[in-house]
């Protein structure tokens, strides 16, 4: 199934995360630097579309647009429609084709899901918030090194549930 697409197998902990997530659990993973946290939201709606036999998509919070940007490439190679949404991308283009359900993976940083605006409305309405099944927040460490004074939306990040 998804493993066919790339060169590995899963190891025992994504296994576990994985199966979590899918129950509709909250998640929370941490493991070691290396050890594939990323793909396992890289293929998570795969995983949900094969169990549900329907479309589906996820919104992962970042940190930072370069890793971002750097994410939507790996996906690309792999056939996963992604994008980047952020406070200086102005092309509201992208916005009705987040609402469509044109991407499975939509990357945002933390400002952009709560402002008001283009963005917001492409993440909660529309074909893609329908088929939301996951809200990963990537680097989840940083909200407690850049919540309150410095990223105030880190702070806000439960209401995304």
């Amino acid at each position: 199934m998804i493993e066919d697409k790339c060169d590995f197998r899963f190891k025992e902990k994504q296994e576990e995360s994985i199966k979590a997530i899918v129950q509709l659990n909250d998640t929370f993973i941490t493991l070691p630097t290396g050890y594939g946290k990323s793909i396992m939201f890289f293929y998570l709606t795969e995983i949900f579309e094969a169990l549900a036999g329907e479309n589906s998509s996820i919104v992962v919070i970042s940190t930072l647009q370069a890793l971002m940007l750097d994410q939507v490439q790996k996906l690309e190679k792999l056939s996963i429609k992604s994008v980047v949404v952020c406070e200086i991308r102005k092309d509201k283009g992208v916005g009705q084709k987040i609402s469509e359900g044109q991407f499975s993976i939509v990357f945002s940083s933390p400002e952009a899901a709560f402002t008001t605006g283009m963005w917001r409305k492409s993440l909660t309405s529309g074909v893609f918030h329908d088929r939301v099944k996951a809200v990963v927040i990537d680097e989840a460490h940083c909200i407690t090194e850049w919540g309150g004074e410095f990223r105030k939306e880190y702070d806000r990040l439960y209401e995304l549930r």
